[in-house]
């Protein structure tokens, strides 16, 4: 494996180091001073009227419900071989759903009320959750396909690369 100084140098670690880059320099462009790209963008942004708090609730609240009934189904399923190591995942998943269980308590209590001000920050940690499993489900998905394709030429040796 390459080396650079005493850091290993991966594809997984260039692909994260291309992204931070690819994310900070499209900050720069857009948040420079003047930026035609980014004027009408910023615009809009400043005059769109804001979604009803109420209508951010309801999707942030379905999101929710899937992840507890996702954890639920993980902690109660009946099909689900159970060993003597389980009992830390167990209790893992259970503290998850009491912590997404909570969110939805505090969630339904911003929409009775009305206020952004507890929908708000509930929805931004949603989101960052959700963003945060789609790259993990990404980069699981390129690693059983780079098994897959390394599998394949092991058993066609004699095929050129």
């Amino acid at each position: 494996m390459p080396r650079l100084g005493e850091v290993a140098v991966t594809p997984q670690r260039l692909l994260r180091i291309a992204i931070v880059v690819a994310l900070v320099a499209a900050w720069w462009l857009l948040r420079r001073a003047g930026s035609p790209l980014a004027r009408p963008g910023w615009e809009w942004l400043r005059l769109r009227p804001m979604i009803d708090v109420r209508i951010l609730a309801d999707i942030v609240g379905a999101l929710l419900f899937i992840y507890l009934m996702t954890l639920l189904w993980w902690l109660y399923n009946p099909w689900r071989s159970r060993r003597a190591d389980d009992a830390m995942a167990f209790g893992c998943i259970g503290f998850a759903a009491i912590a997404v269980a909570l969110m939805l308590v505090a969630l339904a209590v911003g929409w009775y009320l009305r206020s952004p001000w507890i929908i708000a920050p509930s929805a931004w940690v949603t989101l960052l959750f959700a963003l945060q499993r789609l790259a993990g489900l990404i980069m699981e998905g390129y690693r059983a396909a780079r098994k897959r394709i390394a599998a394949a030429r092991e058993a066609r040796p004699d095929q050129p690369e």
